[in-house]
């Protein structure tokens, strides 16, 4: 597991030991990336201390939570500390009792804040103080149907709850109700809930789909799907009643069948050469790689005052080398360690009710009796997203659903509140930032004087402090590969 190539490097450096007005690290590394058809691009590089350890490295952002696929295209520098220790602090809550519930991701400006998949609350995002305002993006005139935003060649492609856009141009309307769309590495897929049917077809951003999709591969599934990934030259998608679809060439094969009992893959993240899966009901996960799939031997730990059932890792992403999840339903956040393997608990963004073994979700026992489910106040972290130098953490309860006075008179206005509050996660251990995409292009990246810089082709891209006391150099270069996976590209 992890296995780790080291190639030739494409690269100039100056790392190591430094001398007054030396930086700590300084590499340049010039990349081929072809032809955007939305590929995951994976990782440029890893610099590992002499006790093998890694210290840097840069790679592009990529995940998929709960139907919503997480590729802004941004570039990742990062560096990992000994001691790398982070703070978790309130932005607000936008929304309200209304509608509980929040979703984040980031655009070519930065965050992004909608309400949750499909829901219509108006967008928002942070002014210069940091403070959330309503924002209108140029790529959608409001949010009614909202699913999903990615971008293709610098133009944005946006998924609605019945329509796809490219550069503010329909490319494809259902006459079918709902769906669920995911572009990768030029194929379309599009699910249609009504007859649970997936559709693929192979497509080039800016131009038209038919609406019948005459031309593509259609596939009845078994439920409806919550998360895709890709692995190598395969596409993963894992349906609500567990299972789990391999589509590979113009054919699917499925590799779990739903056995009748609850098993669920809400979120997936490439880390190195494995493809992790967040899980209901254990709350952990599970691993892809060429031996197939697996419990990973490293679970999520369980808090010893809470239950150990109906758990579910719902989102995963990786942040200063870390790979972060956030659990259902006690709103816990985990990170893991590659290099150091182990779970380390950060901490929960719901500060009541107390953790309870009684309450299998929190407030259960007072929804006992109540129209509502009785896990409707459970407490979910719906989305993590990589902005700058921070981490940004969304939350809501189940389903996003309103306060009810008249049920719900148990849950005071402060804890309330906390439902659809969003967090910021600071560890001044990383930057992220769009690029232009180019066929081919130069990065560098630098450590110097306290503060990580990144640019592209001579242009500052980021610039922002990190915590670096404890680095020491020489260092190693593992290129090609990383964190984030396999490099989909070349170095030249």
């Amino acid at each position: 597991m992890h296995a780790r190539r080291l190639y030739a490097l494409a690269l100039i450096l100056v790392a190591g030991l430094p001398s007054y007005g030396e930086p700590l690290f300084d590499i340049a590394v010039r990349v081929r990336l072809g032809a955007d058809v939305g590929q995951s691009l994976g990782s440029l590089f890893e610099a590992r201390d002499r006790a093998g350890k890694v210290r840097f490295g840069a790679g592009f952002d990529e995940g998929h939570s709960t139907y919503i696929r997480d590729n802004a295209r941004q570039i990742v520098f990062y560096c990992k500390p000994p001691k790398a220790a982070v703070a978790v602090s309130p932005v607000g809550n936008p929304y309200g009792a209304e509608y509980n519930a929040t979703r984040t991701l980031a655009d070519k400006h930065g965050l992004v804040v909608f309400s949750r998949f499909g829901t219509p609350a108006g967008f928002h995002s942070l002014d210069a103080e940091g403070h959330l305002q309503p924002y209108a993006p140029e790529w959608a005139p409001d949010d009614a149907g909202f699913c999903g935003l990615q971008y293709v060649n610098d133009r944005p492609l946006v998924f609605y709850s019945n329509q796809i856009t490219y550069d503010g141009q329909a490319v494809y309307t259902s006459d079918r109700g709902s769906i669920l769309c995911y572009y990768a590495k030029g194929n379309l897929f599009i699910f249609h809930y009504e007859g649970q049917t997936l559709s693929v077809i192979p497509w080039t951003p800016g131009t038209g789909l038919p609406t019948n999709l005459d031309g593509a591969a259609t596939f009845p599934l078994e439920g409806s799907i919550f998360v895709f990934g890709t692995y190598g030259d395969e596409f993963h998608l894992v349906t609500n009643i567990g299972n789990y679809y391999i589509y590979t060439n113009g054919a699917i094969r499925r590799i779990r069948e739903s056995d009748g009992k609850s098993w669920q893959a809400y979120s997936m993240v490439r880390v190195y050469d494995d493809l992790f899966i967040g899980h209901y009901p254990t709350g952990s996960l599970y691993v892809y790689d060429e031996a197939g799939l697996r419990l990973f031997e490293m679970p999520i730990p369980v808090p010893a005052e809470v239950s150990p059932n109906a758990r579910e890792a719902q989102t995963l992403a990786i942040h200063g080398g870390y790979l972060y999840a956030g659990v259902w339903p006690w709103g816990e956040l985990w990170r893991y360690d590659p290099d150091n393997p182990a779970w380390e608990f950060v901490g929960r963004v719901f500060d009541a009710p107390p953790l309870s073994k009684e309450d299998q979700e929190p407030y259960a026992a007072a929804m006992k009796g109540k129209s509502d489910a009785y896990n409707y106040w459970g407490q979910r972290i719906s989305s993590l997203t990589n902005v700058g130098n921070s981490m940004y953490i969304a939350t809501m309860n189940k389903q996003g659903k309103p306060f009810n006075p008249a049920e719900h008179d148990f849950m005071a206005p402060e804890t309330l509140a906390q439902y659809g509050r969003v967090h910021r996660l600071e560890s001044h251990a990383q930057v992220a930032a769009s690029f232009t995409w180019k066929d081919t292009t130069s990065f560098r990246f630098v450590c110097n004087e306290g503060r990580l810089k990144v640019f592209q082709d001579g242009q500052l891209l980021a610039d922002s402090a990190c915590e670096v006391a404890d680095i020491v150099g020489p260092f190693d270069m593992h290129t090609g590969n990383g964190i984030y996976g396999p490099l989909s590209g070349a170095l030249e």
